[in-house]
């Protein structure tokens, strides 16, 4: 992570204003890595969860790898059920 901070930082030098490349790079770096935290735990949720339908949790799996933080963004909020894991 140090290391691509510092790669970062250069781009940002050679660029002319490094305070100004790094202030606009760096909100979309975390909500980058933020988002893809997100993806990657609804993705899992979604494996460990037990299902009513027998192709829900197919279908689900689909929804978020097809559609990324959006299909997340529905699954958590329309299609995750209530306490059952696996």
């Amino acid at each position: 992570m140090e290391n691509l901070l510092i790669g970062l930082g250069m781009l940002a030098q050679s660029s002319g204003s490094s305070a100004g490349a790094m202030l606009v790079i760096v909100p979309f770096l975390i909500i980058g890595i933020g988002s893809f935290v997100f993806w990657l735990w609804s993705l899992i949720d979604c494996v460990r969860r037990d299902f009513e339908g027998n192709n829900d949790k197919l279908i689900w799996v689909l929804v978020i790898v097809l559609a990324g933080v959006l299909g997340s963004l529905i699954y958590v909020f329309v299609g995750r059920p209530k306490g059952r894991l696996t």
